[in-house]
């Protein structure tokens, strides 16, 4: 894949298997993450919604393993107790209540966000069969969290304070609308880097593991 090709893809999975063994645990995790809080709505068992929590600390290194296990066993029983009514033409699964089939398919993004033994393989197989809006959000996310054509470290020069302390609000708020701010004080300390310059003022969002904010902060 070239670098023209990695900025247009909206093939996550095309992505992932481009990434191969250079995709770090942390970042993959944080990835499968930034999915579980683009459903987070349809997220109806708090079981679900913790497991993507738990992996959120895990990546960052604030929950262990057993955490992370034990969030993975209520995710996977979260999945099994929504009902899925097989019947209607075909044999086709038939939604028991609204929303069922939505809130099944978003408990199973929160259970592969604490499982254990993800990796991009693994992520590759999962995201293989999503489509149109799925498939673009994910691209976006993988674009914003992962720079395989170009490295991630900064001048130190333009880590000043107001550098740090934005970059660190912008990290553990998720507030994605203080990262084109970001760009303003990067250039203000003398940052003329277009990569970093143009990644943040990208309307995209941008998520746990963006690569700037990871430079910035000093993120593995």
């Amino acid at each position: 894949m070239t670098r023209d090709a990695w900025l247009t893809c909206t093939d996550p999975a095309l992505m992932l298997n481009f990434l191969g063994d250079r995709a770090g645990d942390r970042k993959l995790r944080l990835f499968v993450c930034a999915w579980g809080r683009d459903v987070w709505r349809h997220l109806s068992d708090e079981r679900s919604r913790d497991a993507v929590l738990t992996a959120e600390r895990f990546a960052d290194g604030e929950a262990t393993l057993a955490d992370l296990l034990a969030a993975h066993r209520d995710a996977a029983d979260a999945v099994q107790e929504i009902p899925l009514v097989l019947g209607g033409r075909h044999g086709k699964g038939v939604k028991s209540r609204k929303g069922t089939g939505t809130s099944k398919s978003a408990a199973e993004v929160a259970r592969y966000a604490a499982d254990p033994a993800w990796d991009a393989r693994t992520a590759a197989r999962a995201v293989a069969w999503k489509k149109g809006a799925t498939r673009y959000a994910l691209s976006n996310h993988l674009r914003d969290i992962f720079t395989p054509f170009r490295s991630a470290v900064l001048d130190p020069a333009w880590l000043t304070s107001t550098v740090l302390a934005m970059a660190r609000y912008a990290y553990d708020s998720g507030d994605s609308s203080a990262v084109p701010i970001l760009a303003d004080a990067l250039q203000d300390a003398g940052c003329g880097d277009e990569d970093v310059l143009t990644h943040c003022r990208d309307e995209s969002a941008h998520v746990r593991g963006c690569w700037v904010l990871d430079a910035i902060l000093g993120n593995d």
